[in-house]
């Protein structure tokens, strides 16, 4: 196997130049004095908006799958009192960031976002990761405790619980149809989200392909070993995984919290920003 054939990458410069066109749009949800920079890593090039400014620790906000940064436009105002906010690109998915190396390992994912840190100048940060993203952040937890004040994990794919089987089913059947239609009700289905942000997930669902490690079921030992304050939160109504099993597996973490907020899914953030920023906001106060 060849170097490229495990880099991300859009199918075709047309779909790139259209997506971040639209993404650009999105982003238009997002309090308009954000500021946008890359860092370099060894594994590629990842962009950052920036939000805020204040003495509290920093928050690093990390997007889920086939997503942008334009998820957290109804949060990102909530969690920038008294801090500096900083939402990533994800190395590896669809938007301004540009994979030049492969990260087929849990160690690589690290090393990203060791160096994302490293070249924002931010020594300990508050991780917040969405879907994919939290289990980036479990991960970051396992790997560098040292740089977290703490971590929250908003429905976090597979750390906690394996997904369910329809939802996998779903996900493979769209996968080889690719047909747009099916995207859309599938993504309407699993993660109700704006229609803008909507939009930018089934575009990137069909003209991007991904070459990332899939998130990882963290064992018992490892679970016990996230030393670092943990807030979790899950949809009620997650289609994604059975919120008993993952609530129940989460309380092994020694110093975490557990929430689930009625009446939501998947995509936590945007079906209830209220309950899930004025969660967030008192964990960190406390933290």
């Amino acid at each position: 196997m060849t170097k490229t054939a495990v880099l991300s990458r859009f199918v075709d410069e047309e779909s790139r130049e259209e997506f971040l066109a639209r993404y650009g749009e999105a982003m238009g949800a997002w309090p308009q004095d954000r500021v946008e920079s890359d860092v370099d890593t060894r594994f590629g090039s990842t962009h950052v908006h920036r939000h805020g400014d204040g003495d509290g620790t920093p928050v690093v906000l990390l997007h889920g799958g086939n997503t942008t940064p334009a998820t957290w436009h109804p949060n990102v105002a909530a969690l920038a009192e008294g801090r500096a906010v900083y939402a990533v690109d994800v190395l590896g998915e669809p938007g301004r960031s540009t994979q030049t190396a492969p990260m087929i390992k849990s160690a690589d994912t690290a090393e990203w976002l060791t160096a994302v840190l490293d070249g924002l100048g931010l020594e300990r940060v508050h991780l917040i990761g969405m879907s994919y993203g939290g289990w980036i952040a479990a991960n970051q937890a396992l790997h560098t405790p040292d740089r977290l004040a703490s971590i929250t994990l908003i429905e976090p794919s597979r750390v906690l619980a394996e997904v369910r089987p329809i939802f996998a089913v779903r996900t493979v059947w769209n996968r080889l149809l690719g047909a747009e239609s099916l995207w859309r009700e599938y993504l309407e289905w699993s993660s109700r989200t704006a229609p803008a942000v909507r939009d930018l997930q089934v575009m990137g669902s069909m003209r991007f392909r991904k070459r990332l490690m899939p998130p990882r079921k963290l064992s018992k030992k490892q679970l016990v070993g996230i030393t670092v304050p943990t807030l979790v939160l899950l949809g009620a109504k997650s289609p994604v995984q059975r919120v008993q099993k993952a609530a129940g597996r989460a309380a092994l973490i020694p110093n975490a919290e557990v929430t689930v907020i009625p009446g939501t899914g998947h995509a936590l953030p945007t079906e209830n920003p209220e309950a899930v920023n004025t969660r967030i906001t008192d964990f960190l106060a406390r933290h």
